[in-house]
Parts: C-alpha cells; sequence; structure tokens
C-alpha cells in the first residue's frame, strides 16, 4: 500500500513548556496549547510534547508496517489492520475516517 506523504510544517517540531507553543523546524508557531486551553500547565505539556512527537510516530508506524506487511501471515492481523487505519488518518487530513 502506498501512502501519501506527510504535508505538514517542517520538521522536527519542539514544545516550548514556557510558552505552552509548539513550533516547527523553522521555530514558526504551530500551535498554541495556552491560548484556549482548559487544561493545566502539565497537561498541555503532556499532550504538547505528544504532537511534536506526532510526525515522528507516523514516520516509524509507517516503516514497521512496510516491514512488517512483507510477512504474508501477518497480513490479517487486526494489529496491521489498526496500524493502517491510524496512518491513513493522518495523512488523509480531509477525509472523515
Amino acid at each position: 500500500m502506498t501512502y501519501a506523504e506527510f504535508q505538514g510544517a517542517p520538521l522536527p517540531w519542539k514544545y516550548d513548556g514556557d510558552s505552552g507553543v509548539l513550533k516547527d523546524k523553522k521555530g514558526e508557531t504551530i500551535c498554541d496549547l495556552w491560548s484556549a486551553s482548559e487544561f493545566s500547565g502539565c497537561t498541555d505539556a503532556i499532550h504538547g510534547t505528544l504532537m511534536a512527537t506526532a510526525p515522528e510516530l507516523l514516520q516509524a508506524l509507517q516503516d514497521l508496517r512496510s516491514l512488517v506487511s512483507k510477512e504474508k501471515s501477518l497480513e490479517t492481523s487486526p494489529e496491521l489492520k489498526a496500524a493502517e487505519t491510524a496512518i491513513t488518518k493522518a495523512l488523509n487530513w480531509e477525509a472523515e475516517i
């Protein structure tokens, strides 16, 4: 299966816990978690860190899916199906899945 390429802001992303802002490679703001947050700073840091890592997680999942898909006995595994669904959701942001 071929996937669309990631079209987000330039990688790597970094969460700045002092300002509550997720920034791209160029230092441009992707998201300001504190501007409309109802969560505590700690919860925002957890969300911001996960968001900053999301592109790397996506790439790792794609690489792992590619490797695992070569094993015919795993083609119909629910875990592989879940990985494919997650990848599709991440890359087809305009689609309702």
